[in-house]
C-alpha cells in the first residue's frame, strides 16, 4: 500500500450537499416547540435539531448535542486496528463543522447524570414547565392548528 500526501485544507469528501425541509401545503403550526437535546443526541439527530432550531417558533432546550457526526465508516487497517473515518463534515447552517464540539440549545438546562431517574427527567420537567406558561394564551387546541389560506378541505 502506498501512502498518499492530502494537502492541508482539501478533503476527499465530495460536494457541500444541502438539506432542505418545507412545510405542509395545507397547513401550520403556529404553537411553541421544544426540541430536547443533549450528550446522547447525535449524528442525523443533530441534523434534525438544526432543522427544527431554524424555525421562529421552536427553542431548543438541555445540553450540547455529542457532536459526534459524519457517517463513519469502520476500517480494519490490521495489526487489530480498528479506525472509524468520516465520510462527511456535518455543518451547521452558516458552514461551521459541529463535529466534536455538538450543538449548543437556546436555554441550557444544568442537570447531573443522578438526576435522572426511571420517573425523573429535569430537561423535561423544564421543557413542560416553559410549554405550559408560552401556551397560555391559546383558549383551543385548533387555535393552534390553522389551515393556510385556500384550503377548504374538511378534516
Amino acid at each position: 500500500m502506498s501512502a498518499r500526501t492530502i494537502p492541508v485544507g482539501t478533503t476527499d469528501l465530495g460536494a457541500l450537499q444541502k438539506r432542505i425541509f418545507a412545510p405542509d401545503q395545507n397547513w401550520y403550526y403556529r404553537g411553541p416547540v421544544i426540541v430536547l437535546q443533549g450528550e446522547r443526541t447525535m449524528s442525523s439527530a443533530e441534523a434534525f435539531v438544526l432543522m427544527l432550531a431554524a424555525c421562529p417558533h421552536v427553542t431548543t432546550m438541555g445540553d450540547r448535542t455529542a457532536g459526534s457526526s459524519g457517517n463513519p465508516r469502520q476500517l480494519d487497517v490490521g495489526a487489530e486496528i480498528i479506525v472509524n473515518l468520516p465520510r462527511w463534515v456535518p455543518q451547521d447552517a452558516s458552514g461551521k463543522s459541529f463535529d466534536t464540539v455538538g450543538i449548543q440549545p437556546d436555554l441550557a438546562v444544568k442537570a447531573a447524570s443522578e438526576e435522572f431517574t426511571r420517573t425523573a427527567d429535569p430537561v423535561l420537567c423544564a421543557a413542560l414547565k416553559r410549554l405550559r406558561k408560552q401556551s397560555s394564551g391559546f383558549e383551543r387546541s385548533d387555535a393552534i392548528l390553522v389551515p393556510r389560506s385556500g384550503n377548504n378541505r374538511q378534516q
